[in-house]
C-alpha cells in the first residue's frame, strides 16, 4: 500500500512539472483545495492535505503552500490565477476541454455519485429526478442535464435533507459517507 501511495504521488509531481512548471523558471507554488471532508478538512488536514505536503517533499525548486476554500471559491482562486493549481478536480466525458480555461493532470482516482435522499420519500428516483429539488456543488451542477440547485455544502445539504427542505443531494460517495 505504501509503495502505491508512493507511486501514485511521483505520479502527480511529474504531471503538475510537465503542465505547469517551465523547467527554466521554477518556483514556489500555491495549491488551493476544496474544502471537502476527508480531501481538505482544512489547510493542515486530510488526505489531499497529507498528497500536497508529500510533493512539497520531493519539489526541490521552491515551496508548495496548501489553501483549503469552499469549493467554488478554490476554484476562482486558480481561474484568477492566485493559485498554481487545484484538487480535486472532477473530469467529466460531457466537458469541452479545449474551452476550460485550466488544464487537467493525470486522473488519480475516480469517483462514485450517489443521490442521497430522505428515507421517508419512496417516490423519488434517477428517472424522475427532474421532479424534485436536488441540490450538488455549484461548479458541477453543469455535469447533470436536469435542473439542480446549488449547495452550500455537503454537510448543510445534508441536514436539509434529513429536515425535508429538499429531496435529495448528489455527491461523491467518499466525502457524504464520511461525512454521514
Amino acid at each position: 500500500m505504501k509503495v502505491f501511495r508512493t507511486l501514485i504521488q511521483l505520479i502527480f509531481v511529474l504531471s503538475i512539472s510537465l503542465v505547469i512548471i517551465n523547467p527554466a523558471a521554477a518556483r514556489d507554488l500555491k495549491a488551493t483545495l476544496g474544502l471537502i471532508p476527508p480531501y481538505a478538512f482544512s489547510s493542515d488536514k486530510g488526505m489531499l492535505v497529507d498528497l500536497v505536503k508529500a510533493m512539497d517533499e520531493i519539489y526541490t525548486d521552491g515551496k508548495i503552500t496548501i489553501d483549503a476554500f469552499p469549493t467554488a471559491r478554490a476554484i476562482d482562486n486558480l481561474l484568477k490565477g492566485t493559485h498554481d493549481f487545484f484538487m480535486p478536480m472532477l473530469k467529466s466525458d460531457t466537458m469541452d476541454f479545449e474551452a476550460l480555461p485550466f488544464r487537467f493532470s493525470e486522473t488519480l482516482w475516480s469517483s462514485i455519485f450517489v443521490l442521497y435522499t430522505n428515507k421517508n420519500n419512496k417516490e423519488i428516483n434517477l428517472s424522475n429526478l427532474a421532479n424534485y429539488k436536488i441540490e450538488t456543488l455549484s461548479n458541477i451542477i453543469s455535469y447533470f442535464d436536469i435542473p439542480m440547485l446549488p449547495s452550500a455544502g455537503l454537510e448543510s445539504s445534508l441536514k436539509k435533507v434529513d429536515m425535508g427542505r429538499i429531496d435529495g443531494y448528489i455527491f461523491s460517495m467518499g466525502p457524504v459517507d464520511a461525512t454521514l
